[in-house]
């Protein structure tokens, strides 16, 4: 297990924050027995390591850096993701057991599998070269379908102007028709 001595980034790891009972030792020599307080813990887990970090107490440095994940905990809410949690892809059709490889290697979201480094690769085991390659691929189709999406709201846009255009035209062309009628009508004796 490593045991790093400043916290990870929150964008290398993922946090679990937790209550743990420890002795308040002040309390327990006033009381003349055991006395125990509610303490703040966290475990950070690197994205793609299979060794947590040993356990951290919480300090205002650790409530900042991670702070979406802090308030969720508090408040007894779903941590939040950064990503697409890989249960969700719905890219392929990964087997239980792959997902479970995938999990069991430090990795949860797409994203951290697209990045994953190559000592969690050989942690999830044959196959993850291209699981890593698919949710890169997937990461950039999904980018690149918003481009389309512009881009059509832009031609629909453009087709909606013509129509009018088109209907502009059409009725004047209609007005100049019945001049031209109106003229042969007055011409012809």
């Amino acid at each position: 297990m490593r045991n790093y001595s400043e916290p990870i980034a929150p964008s290398r790891c993922y946090a679990e924050f937790r209550m743990k009972a420890e002795e308040d030792r002040e309390a327990t020599q006033k009381a003349g027995h055991t006395v125990m307080k509610n303490v703040e813990f966290v475990n950070l887990y690197p994205i793609g390591d299979q060794n947590m970090v040993a356990d951290k107490r919480v300090d205002d440095k650790i409530r900042k850096m991670y702070q979406a994940e802090y308030d969720a905990w508090r408040e007894g809410e779903e941590i939040p993701t950064k990503g697409t949690w890989l249960k969700n892809w719905t890219l392929l059709s990964l087997e239980p057991a792959q997902v479970q490889n995938i999990l069991t290697a430090g990795i949860r979201t797409v994203e951290d599998l697209a990045e994953a480094p190559e000592e969690a690769l050989m942690a999830i085991g044959p196959g993850a070269r291209g699981l890593k390659q698919r949710a890169g691929e997937w990461l950039l189709a999904a980018q690149s379908i918003g481009i389309p999406a512009v881009e059509i709201g832009k031609l629909a846009d453009e087709v909606k102007e013509l129509k009018e255009k088109l209907k502009k035209k059409t009725e004047r062309v209609r007005d100049l028709q019945a001049v031209i009628t109106d003229f042969k009508k007055d011409k012809t004796p």
